[in-house]
C-alpha cells in the first residue's frame, strides 16, 4: 500500500472535522452569534470601578476598590490593575482580565481560572481569586487575580516589543533564565491532571489522533468565521494538516502560548516569578508546546548564534528537555506541531486581528494591526516548513 492511499485510509476512517473539545465548540458557537458590525467601545475605569464594587459586594467581600488603572499589554483581552484595602489584611493589588465584545482570541474564562488554581504549586502562577464566568456583573467574561511583581523583558534595553517578540536577554541574564523556563515547562507536562479539579478541559481519548484533530478543526473553524479575503493556501495547509495528523499516545498539560513575553520575573534576581497567559491551555500532545517555542520567528539571533525564544540554542533545548523529562521527542511530531502552529498563529494574525480592527472591535486596534505584520512572517515559514519536510528536525 502506498503512502498516499495509506493518508486517504486513515483520513477517511479518523478524520472528523466536527470533531471539537465540547468547550472550545461553546466558545466557537458563542464567537459566531457575537460577530457584530458596531464598533466596540473599550471601558474605562469610570465604569471599572463601581462594577467591581458590586462583584466584591456580591461575592461578600468588604473592601475599599483603590487606584483602578488600565495594565498595558493584554491585546486579546482588557486588563485592569487595582488596589483593595480590607480591614486586617491591609491593601492587596489585584489584575482584572476580561473579554472585550470580540476577542482576537476567543477563549473560556472558567477555564483559564481553572487552570491557573489548578497549577498553583506546579510552576509560579498568579493566585486567581475570583470569575464572573458569564460577565453578569462586568457585562463581559471576567476573572480576578493576584498582581505580580516581574518584567517580561531586561530593563532599560531597547529589546524587543509588546507582544514580546524578539527580546534579546543576552548572555548573562540567559544563562539565568533558561533553565527555570525549561524546568517550569517540564513540570507543566508532568502536572497530574487526572487528578486536578479541571471540569471544563476535555482529554482528547477518543482515539491516538484526536489531539491533533481537535486543534486543526478548531483553527481551521475559526479561519473560517474571521477570514477577511480569501488565501487560497490556508485551504491547503489545512489539507495538508488533516492528511498528516499524528498520534497522541498520553495526553498533557499544554500550555499553547509559552514563549517569552508570556512569563515575568524579578529584575534583580533573574527570578521567573509568573507564567502567564494560560487562557490557550488544553489537554494535548507536549510536542506542540516544543513546537512553538522553536519557531523560528519567535526566535533572536544575537553574535551569530540562534535562541529560540531568545533563551535557547536548538539542539540544546532538544536535549535538555529530554532528559529533564524522559519524553522522546519525534522528529515528524515536532514537525507537524511547527506548522499546526504558524497555521494557527496566521490565522490569529492574518483573520481575527485584521478583522477585529478593521470592524473597530478591540481596544488595541493599532496593536493588532501591527500583529498582522508578523502573520506573514510566519505565513512565509509555514510555507518553508511543508516544503523542507521533517529530515532536519533533531531526534531526541
Amino acid at each position: 500500500m502506498t503512502r498516499t492511499s495509506i493518508i486517504g485510509e486513515l483520513r477517511d476512517t479518523i478524520y472528523d472535522d466536527s470533531d471539537l473539545e465540547p468547550t472550545v465548540a461553546l466558545v466557537l458557537e458563542r464567537m459566531a452569534r457575537n460577530l457584530s458590525p458596531q464598533p466596540y467601545l473599550p471601558k474605562s475605569e469610570a465604569e471599572i470601578q463601581p462594577a467591581l464594587e458590586r462583584y466584591l459586594a456580591a461575592q461578600k467581600v468588604h473592601a475599599e476598590v483603590m487606584n483602578v488603572a488600565r495594565l498595558g499589554g493584554g491585546g486579546s483581552k482588557e486588563q485592569f490593575v487595582f488596589d483593595l484595602r480590607r480591614s486586617g489584611i491591609g491593601v492587596t493589588r489585584h489584575v482584572l482580565r476580561i473579554d472585550p465584545a470580540q476577542s482576537p482570541i476567543e477563549t473560556n474564562r472558567r477555564r483559564e481560572f481553572e487552570i491557573l488554581r489548578a497549577m498553583k504549586g506546579v510552576v509560579p502562577v498568579p493566585d486567581v481569586q475570583w470569575l464572573d464566568a458569564e460577565g453578569s456583573v462586568f457585562g463581559q467574561p471576567a476573572i480576578i487575580m493576584s498582581f505580580i511583581q516581574g518584567v517580561t523583558k531586561p530593563v532599560g534595553k531597547p529589546t524587543g516589543n509588546v507582544s514580546g517578540l524578539g527580546i534579546v536577554f543576552g548572555d548573562a541574564l540567559r544563562k539565568k533564565i533558561a533553565d527555570q523556563v525549561l524546568d517550569q515547562l517540564v513540570a507543566i507536562h508532568a502536572m497530574d491532571w487526572r487528578s486536578a479539579d479541571i471540569p471544563s478541559f476535555q482529554a482528547p481519548i477518543a482515539d491516538r489522533y484526536q489531539a491533533a484533530r481537535w486543534h486543526v478543526n478548531w483553527w481551521s473553524r475559526v479561519w473560517r468565521l474571521d477570514r477577511v479575503q480569501p488565501m487560497p493556501l490556508m485551504a491547503l495547509v489545512e489539507r495538508w494538516l488533516v492528511d498528516n495528523v499524528p498520534a497522541c499516545e498520553d495526553p498533557v498539560v499544554v500550555h499553547g502560548d509559552y514563549r517569552s513575553g508570556n512569563f515575568i520575573f524579578d529584575n534583580t534576581t533573574s527570578r521567573v516569578t509568573a507564567i502567564l497567559d494560560w487562557e490557550l491551555a488544553h489537554l494535548g500532545d507536549y510536542h506542540q508546546d516544543l513546537a512553538y517555542l522553536l519557531l523560528s520567528p519567535l526566535g533572536t539571533r544575537e553574535n551569530g548564534v540562534s535562541y529560540a525564544t531568545g533563551l535557547f540554542e536548538y539542539d540544546w533545548f532538544i536535549r535538555e528537555y529530554s532528559e529533564r523529562s524522559g519524553r522522546v521527542i519525534d522528529p515528524v511530531t515536532l514537525h507537524f506541531y511547527k506548522i499546526l502552529n504558524c497555521y494557527m498563529s496566521v490565522v490569529i494574525a492574518l483573520g481575527s486581528c485584521v478583522r477585529s480592527a478593521r470592524d473597530s472591535q478591540s481596544h488595541q486596534d493599532t496593536h493588532l494591526t501591527w500583529v498582522a505584520a508578523v502573520g506573514h512572517v510566519l505565513h512565509t515559514e509555514m510555507c518553508d516548513l511543508i516544503e523542507k519536510g521533517p529530515d532536519n528536525e533533531p531526534v531526541s
